[in-house]
């Protein structure tokens, strides 16, 4: 039972979630409560960890297996990855901007 449940996406849709909202609260936090003032910072910080992560997974689970097979090269690089990641890290940068702004009754 457990098994095929952990294969359904709306498992992993949900971990998802859960996730995400935890992490917008605990950027609220820092940034905010606790007068972190470098939202650009921490959305590296989360670039950093997010690569880490997946870097683990994919030499330690068979969540990945496709990184294992494929080949990438430089201008897939270029042209689709790195326009990919500077908008995502763009986009935490100015969310994380906007976590001081935010009181909580709107934030949520």
């Amino acid at each position: 039972m457990l098994s095929s449940l952990s294969q359904h996406p709306l498992f992993y849709i949900v971990i998802w979630i859960a996730c995400s909202c935890s992490m917008i609260l605990f950027d609220k936090a820092v940034l905010s409560s606790l007068n972190f003032l470098y939202p650009m910072f921490w959305a590296s910080w989360h670039m950093l960890f997010a690569s880490i992560l997946t870097l683990v997974l994919s030499r330690t689970t068979n969540l990945l297996p496709l990184l294992k097979t494929t080949k990438v090269v430089a201008k897939v690089i270029q042209t689709q990855i790195l326009p990919v990641a500077a908008c995502f890290d763009i986009s935490l940068i100015t969310t994380n901007k906007a976590y001081v702004y935010l009181s909580f009754v709107i934030h949520s």
